[in-house]
């Protein structure tokens, strides 16, 4: 069996914690290979606590990959600033309106990388983690 674990980040302690605990509890029931996605694969770079298990890490799916370097060009930051609103305001609602009708059409592929595309082809199960803004994505009758 193959899983996904989407929507780690992975600055956060309590995500990592839960991101471990999924790991663990996983290759205890069996899973062959886990897939993570994450907020940004540098934090989980040599992680070697199972080290009989095939598991990788992958940056989030959306284009929208943001760069946090201190030394960002001012091009840099516009770009990913633009990104940010791109995705807020168009791919974020297109999407969520394709997820609450249970379509798939074409643009949802313009908004995530291939390798996200090919971990979600290759899961079995996906689980979400963490990222409580996507994980009440879907419902419907949500009071804000």
């Amino acid at each position: 069996m193959n899983v996904l674990i989407i929507n780690q980040w992975s600055t956060n302690k309590g995500d990592r914690s839960v991101a471990y605990f999924l790991m663990r509890e996983l290759l205890k029931a069996g899973v062959e290979e886990i897939t993570i996605s994450t907020s940004n694969t540098y934090y989980w770079r040599g992680f070697s606590e199972f080290p009989e298990a095939r598991i990788t890490f992958i940056p989030f799916g959306w284009t929208t990959t943001f760069r946090t370097s201190p030394r960002q060009t001012i091009l840099a930051k516009i770009e990913m600033r633009l990104k940010q609103v791109l995705f807020s305001q168009v791919a974020m609602p297109l999407i969520r309106g394709a997820l609450m009708k249970d379509v798939n059409p074409w643009y949802v592929r313009l908004f995530c990388t291939r390798q996200y595309q090919e971990a979600l082809k290759k899961a079995d199960v996906v689980i979400s983690t963490g990222g409580h803004r996507v994980t009440t994505l879907l419902v419907k009758d949500m009071q804000i």
